[in-house]
């Protein structure tokens, strides 16, 4: 955040508003790529319920970590975004980071300073998915969707051992297969599929577990359908291998969801079965 601020107080000099709005090179369709690419910085909000169980007062800070991180990054977001269109004339060129070719375009010093900011941000970025990604492979193992073993808590330091274990690994496998663009629409569209599933269980959640006690979202279903009109409209910025990625691994899942089904049900046939025998 340092790095981008900084960027920003150098880059104001130089900023060109008249070269925001005009045509769309691309079209609607090219706009809503862009969104569907612009998806990736602003995932991570979803994380802070996830370890909200390990937090203090959840909840009150896991409310406004959520919504305060969401809103803080999109905002931080469309300056930056505004700002590089103003002051980078090679914005349309096909780049893999148009942050740091525009700070090095300002000058040289501010391109170490974003560099340096970049690599602290994939820490960060990490960090973030390596909290978030085993917590969700412990809860579905602790609902029986997954081997038990996921499921396991250390018992000295409370956190999902084996699950941190396999999502490193499987990590891992992706990042050394599928370059940086591939996995971000990747993610995307798993990240998409998940928003608009749990937009439209919001509503039957609602009703079988009553008024919450904590925050609660206002507007009824207003929200919820929003959300997963939404999240359908996301989808369509993503192309072929994403969707055949999507549905694969959604495949897998249920696949995996019911061997699992089925394996804790034989322990339970035999146990029963014996009890029967004279």
């Amino acid at each position: 955040v340092g790095a981008i601020l900084c960027f920003l107080v150098v880059a104001i000099a130089t900023f060109d508003p008249s070269k925001l709005g005009g045509t769309l090179p691309r079209g609607a369709l090219g706009v809503g790529q862009g969104i569907y690419l612009a998806l990736f910085p602003l995932q991570g909000f979803e994380v802070a319920p996830v370890a909200a169980g390990e937090t203090q007062d959840p909840k009150r800070n896991v409310p406004l970590g959520t919504m305060g991180a969401l809103l803080l990054s999109a905002l931080l977001f469309v300056v930056v975004q505004a700002v590089l269109v103003g002051v980078y004339p090679n914005i349309g060129a096909e780049s893999g980071q148009p942050l740091v070719d525009a700070a090095k375009y300002l000058g040289p010093t501010i391109g170490i300073v974003v560099v340096i900011g970049s690599l602290v941000s994939v820490g960060g970025f990490t960090a973030g998915s390596a909290l978030g990604s085993p917590r969700y492979a412990q809860a579905i193992a602790a609902h029986g969707l997954m081997p038990r073993a996921l499921a396991k808590i250390n018992t000295r330091w409370g956190t999902p051992h084996v699950a941190i274990a396999w999502t490193t690994i499987i990590t891992a496998i992706l990042a050394f297969f599928f370059d940086y663009r591939r996995l971000v629409g990747m993610s995307n569209i798993t990240v998409v599929i998940q928003y608009f599933f749990t937009c439209v269980s919001v509503p039957a959640l609602r009703k079988k577990e009553g008024e919450a006690r904590g925050f609660r979202v206002p507007g009824g279903i207003i929200i919820p359908v929003i959300g997963a009109l939404g999240s359908l409209g996301l989808v369509a910025g993503a192309d072929q291998p994403e969707f055949i990625f999507a549905v694969a691994t959604l495949a897998l899942g249920i696949f995996v969801a019911l061997v699992t089904k089925q394996l804790e049900k034989k322990p339970n046939t035999e146990t029963t079965s014996s009890t029967h025998e004279p």
